[in-house]
C-alpha cells in the first residue's frame, strides 16, 4: 500500500476477506476486527494513519453485477 500512496494520497484501499460463507455471524466479526486492528497498527507504525481502508467480508454466494 505504501507505494502506491506515495503516488496517490488520495487513494482508497478496499480489503475483501474472502470464503467467510461457512462461519457464524459472531466469528466474521472477531475475524473482521481482528485483521482491520492488525492493518491499523502497520499502518499506524508506519505513520501512515491517513490511508483509508474499507473492510469486505465476501463469500461463494455472492454476486457482483457490472
Amino acid at each position: 500500500m505504501t507505494p502506491a500512496y506515495k503516488v496517490n494520497t488520495d487513494i482508497n484501499f478496499e480489503i475483501f476477506v474472502q470464503k467467510m460463507d461457512g462461519l457464524s455471524g459472531d466469528h466474521k466479526i472477531e475475524i473482521q476486527s481482528g485483521i482491520h486492528q492488525m492493518a491499523t497498527d502497520d499502518l499506524t507504525d508506519d505513520r501512515l494513519e491517513k490511508i483509508h481502508l474499507s473492510f469486505y467480508l465476501t463469500n461463494i454466494y455472492d454476486q457482483f453485477y457490472i
